[in-house]
């Protein structure tokens, strides 16, 4: 029997339906089902009083709730829960017709609001049912009140129905709520489950990001490698999240001369992070090479397509943007290769308008979309004691952020270092976080910020 009870309420074609449809075509079933049982008891009572005008109402509405669960079981429950609802108003709405006010059926109208409210999620629907049954519990009432019924036979029976109607009425409304808060329960403990499962599962996996972070960290120049070689110097390193596809790099040649990278590879989080290990993989193997920026780029995008084009995977088109210096800090002489990363060089002591000096990269990326025969331009700079030299990813000027949400832009951020270019160069790296994260407020970090300034 409760198999049987199972497969009528909640049968197997539902668990395809979400939680809360699945939901309202259980409801509607067992409301039907519960429904039918008192019409076949009173269909059964009434014929035995001999009020035979009662039993054949209660026994079109008995069809018409089962007609109601075929029709949800066969897919058509937007059809059924209105055959099955005005079919079951009828009958109430009939009886007040027939018998007057030895009825007693407009309390069923009571609930069905709350049926309505269950069935219908669209709020055109509740509020026409809604309308329509305050309606029909006005005409019941009025009947009651101005109309004896049309039935002219012995009524005194139908008098002893109207506990049952209160009874009936009663466990209808009350397995409603009882139906609802036993469903929340339920799923409200599936969600913990979820919850509990979601969780144990990030942090699985966060564990593992800050494993790989600790990777990462490795492959990166230590702080204390870059003090060593420039003394006067100050790195903002901010990844958007624990993993970065930006990376710092720097390789000693000598005592005095040394070459130096600030790369921003393709995405963020760890896809980023996994093309930012390749990528300084390559830088590693070219210096082995040559010491010349221009070369050493060539060589690194010409070995990261041939890397990728090994998986066989034509959809790879992951690369970086990079600067890339030679520094002779006895010489003072720089030579830098830049793809799509310009290098800038604040002067000292120079008037304001010539104070920024710019020098262009080449307008396109490592690897991705260029030949693997690229070359790279190679620019010498002469630069002076005092001069500051600044190697930046593009996470800084997107950021979004002020008062109207706007990005920083290459504009804002220009400004900013030429008006702090005073301050001893720390301070300037200190006061570059403040100011990075004032900017940011309560927006978004959209990608990662690396920002590598060196004084001469």
């Amino acid at each position: 029997m409760a198999n049987l009870l199972q497969k009528i309420i909640d049968p197997e074609s539902f668990s395809d339906f979400s939680f809360k449809e699945r939901q309202k075509r259980r409801l509607f079933n067992m409301g039907c089902f519960t429904g039918s049982f008192f019409c076949l008891f009173f269909c059964v009572i009434s014929t035995i009083y001999g009020l035979n005008r009662l039993a054949d109402l209660t026994a079109f509405d008995m069809v018409a709730l089962w007609t109601g669960i075929v029709l949800c079981h066969s897919g058509l429950f937007r059809i059924a829960r209105h055959i099955s609802i005005n079919a079951s108003v009828l009958f109430f709405v009939s009886s007040s017709y027939f018998y007057g006010s030895v009825a007693h059926t407009e309390i069923y109208l009571f609930m069905f609001p709350v049926i309505v409210v269950f069935m219908f999620d669209t709020k055109p629907w509740i509020i026409a049912y809604c309308v329509y049954l305050i309606t029909l519990f006005m005409v019941c009432m009025y009947m009651q009140e101005h109309f004896n019924g049309v039935y002219d036979g012995d009524v005194t029976q139908l008098m002893k129905f109207t506990p049952l109607n209160y009874v009936f009425a009663f466990t209808m409304l009350a397995s409603i709520v009882y139906f609802f808060k036993s469903e929340n329960i339920e799923y409200s403990q599936q969600i913990e489950k979820q919850k509990q499962a979601i969780e144990e599962k990030n942090k699985e996996i966060t564990d593992s990001i800050n494993y790989a972070k600790r990777i990462q960290d490795s492959l990166l120049t230590p702080h204390a490698v870059l003090d060593k070689y420039l003394e006067r110097n100050f790195l903002f390193f901010n990844p958007k999240d624990i993993v970065s596809g930006d990376f710092y790099w720097m390789h000693p040649i000598s005592a005095t001369e040394m070459l130096i990278a600030i790369g921003d590879c393709t995405g963020h989080g760890v896809p980023g992070a996994f093309v930012s290990s390749v990528c300084i993989s390559k830088l590693n193997d070219a210096v082995n090479k040559t010491t010349s920026p221009g070369k050493i780029l060539e060589n690194v995008n010409r070995e990261i397509k041939i890397n990728f084009e090994q998986t066989g995977n034509e959809n790879i088109r992951d690369g970086m943007d990079i600067i890339l210096c030679h520094f002779n800090t006895n010489t003072r002489t720089l030579k830098y290769a830049g793809a799509n990363r310009p290098l800038w060089i604040l002067k000292n002591n120079a008037q304001p308008e010539n104070a920024l000096v710019e020098i262009k990269p080449d307008k396109i990326s490592i690897g991705g979309f260029t030949e693997g025969s690229q070359q790279f331009t190679e620019h010498e700079i002469k630069v002076d004691e005092g001069d500051t030299l600044y190697l930046f990813t593009d996470g800084f000027a997107d950021q979004f952020g002020g008062e109207q949400g706007k990005k920083m832009t290459t504009k804002r951020l220009k400004e900013w270092v030429l008006n702090n270019n005073h301050l001893p160069i720390k301070e300037v790296g200190e006061k570059m976080r403040v100011s990075y994260h004032s900017w940011k407020g309560k927006h978004e970090q959209i990608d990662d910020v690396t920002v590598l300034a060196i004084r001469v």
